[in-house]
């Protein structure tokens, strides 16, 4: 047995316990963790915009979605992250695989509150392909950008939204 401190002792740089002189013989938990930590961090930019803007009440972690955001006004935001070393998103991948079909099953299990806003972010870039990801997301938010197109948009984020559902068909729930 090895006493690190009692070896260290009188200098602090030598403290180097002997664990982490041993290579791990796999290490997928610092993947998984570095995929968690940009979630962290666009979550950290709201509860730190809660010091400067007093709108936000309060900002709860993994409920719902990866966070929900309080207002004062008694909206709240589901906020979904998804961290992808994919080369873009298109509009297909964001409602398979990207969350804007949970999101929207998440906003429906709310009863479809007015008062529920949803909210997809990601690191990776969106699709510039005519109609595709980046020009919804031009369309999204309280001043979008872009505003003609929106009909034929909808329209194909609903097709989208309806393949996803018929290979993952929302569960029966039946009442006694």
């Amino acid at each position: 047995m090895v006493d690190v401190l009692a070896d260290s002792v009188g200098d602090p740089e030598r403290f180097v316990h002997p664990i982490f002189q041993l290579r791990p013989g796999e290490d997928s938990g610092s993947d998984t963790l570095g995929l968690y930590r940009y979630q962290a961090e666009v979550a950290a930019q709201a509860c730190l915009a809660m010091l400067t803007e007093n709108v936000i009440d309060y900002v709860v972690c993994e409920w719902h979605e990866d966070f929900v955001i309080a207002f004062t006004n008694g909206e709240v935001e589901l906020v979904s992250v998804k961290h992808s070393s994919r080369t873009q998103w298109t509009l297909a991948d964001l409602c398979k695989d990207g969350g804007i079909a949970h999101l929207f099953d998440r906003w429906t299990a709310c009863g479809r509150a007015d008062n529920v806003r949803l909210r997809l972010t990601t690191n990776a870039p969106l699709s510039p392909a005519k109609d595709n990801a980046s020009t919804l997301a031009r369309m999204c938010g309280p001043d979008p950008e872009l505003t003609t197109g929106r009909d034929a948009m909808a329209k194909s984020l609903s097709q989208h939204l309806l393949k996803v559902r018929w290979k993952q068909p929302y569960e029966l729930v039946t009442g006694s």
